[in-house]
């Protein structure tokens, strides 16, 4: 049996097994040496309880090929290079673990679903984007994702300068003209460095064309000057979310991704606040929404295009048989479901229905209760 990492496209997978027994397991780890010791017993503790709980919900006979599907994830794991939380995700027709690039809060669900929140914010800060290392001898391209990083060697990159200027200083005649002479020649010379830095720059830039494709970020680095020269030459400013002054040349991998994560992060995090600004335009024209059980009822409904929750935000509900498109926070008095958590709800469903999800720092969104909605119509 194999384990893959899921990918984004992966979370609708997941949502198919919707109505089967699914287990799912999350559990902060560590990155460092010695704190990561103590995570084989943490998770060991935590698949114990989670074997418990899907017992007394379900019957130990029912349970158990599932608690051995889950025991055998187990042995995978690579506690050497952990990050800041793994989830395990098991039901009869999936088994997966994926680490989390960010910090997590234990949870341990069984249910007729799997908890998926924290899959949905990791494909959330996940998405690709190629950082351009620039210098006066080689310009290199890297792909990003999170802290990860990958250089492009394939047909263009890494892309080197060759400089074929042949240095002829002229003789001197004379001392005086000569040194005006030399001196001219020298201020040619660098003019003529000049251009030709520009014109390695611009033929890098129609290389960038094979990748930079729709609206694909690009984090640029180098020197002032040489930021400088390739601005003057590109044809993707719009591309540019971050620049990042400074000699990079001998960085490796790892080391210029960790300098160009924080960069990409605040670029997301502006592009969340730009869409709360969007939401408050939109609310003057009907189509912004606010409260959970008005936003409740308008995505059930499929009218929902981009939702912006909190990361964190949770908030229980009930519904009653007949009428699922309407969310109480109190129990009725007739029969009725208790939803543990009617946000995870709405994130299913707007997936579901083809709708987008954002999520924004824990506060951020105080003024509307944690959660907004953009409607289509």
């Amino acid at each position: 049996m194999t384990y893959e990492k899921l990918a984004g496209e992966d979370l609708i997978t997941l949502q198919k097994e919707k109505g089967n027994i699914c287990i799912s397991v999350i559990v902060p780890t560590h990155r460092l040496f010695p704190e990561r010791k103590a995570d084989r017993i943490v998770i060991d503790k935590a698949v114990e309880n989670t074997i418990l709980l899907l017992e007394a919900k379900y019957g130990q006979k029912e349970t158990k090929e599932l608690s051995q599907k889950l025991k055998d994830v187990i042995p995978t794991i690579d506690y050497d290079h952990n990050l800041d939380g793994i989830g395990f995700f098991v039901s009869d027709n999936v088994s997966s673990v994926v680490k989390f690039p960010f910090p997590v809060k234990e949870k341990i669900v069984v249910d007729r679903g799997f908890e998926i929140r924290d899959l949905l914010y990791k494909t959330n800060i996940s998405k690709p984007y190629y950082t351009l290392l620039l210098s006066e001898k080689k310009i290199r391209l890297f792909q990003g994702v999170h802290e990860d990083f990958t250089e492009i060697r394939g047909k263009h990159f890494p892309f080197e300068f060759y400089d074929d200027w042949e240095y002829n200083p002229p003789s001197r005649v004379s001392s005086e003209p000569g040194n005006a002479q030399i001196r001219s020649f020298e201020h040619d010379k660098s003019t003529m460095q000049a251009v030709r830095f520009q014109d390695f720059f611009r033929k890098a830039d129609e290389y960038l064309s094979d990748y930079l494709v729709q609206n694909t970020p690009l984090i640029v680095t180098g020197t002032d000057k040489e930021i400088f020269w390739f601005e003057k030459v590109t044809a993707f400013s719009n591309h540019i979310v971050g620049k990042i002054s400074g000699s990079f040349d001998h960085y490796n991998t790892s080391e210029i991704g960790k300098k160009c994560w924080p960069v990409f992060e605040n670029y997301l995090t502006s592009e969340t606040e730009k869409m709360i600004l969007k939401f408050r335009e939109m609310v003057g024209q009907g189509l912004g929404v606010t409260g959970i059980q008005d936003i409740w009822t308008a995505v059930m409904e499929g009218k929902g295009w981009t939702l912006i929750v909190e990361k964190d935000f949770k908030v229980p509900g009930f519904t009653t048989a007949g009428n699922e498109h309407f969310v109480t926070l109190r129990p009725p008095k007739e029969n009725h479901e208790t939803i543990a958590d009617a946000v995870d709800v709405i994130l299913e469903t707007m997936l579901a229905k083809g709708g987008d999800v954002l999520f924004a720092e824990n506060g951020k969104l105080n003024e509307f209760g944690g959660m907004v909605l953009i409607t289509r119509y």
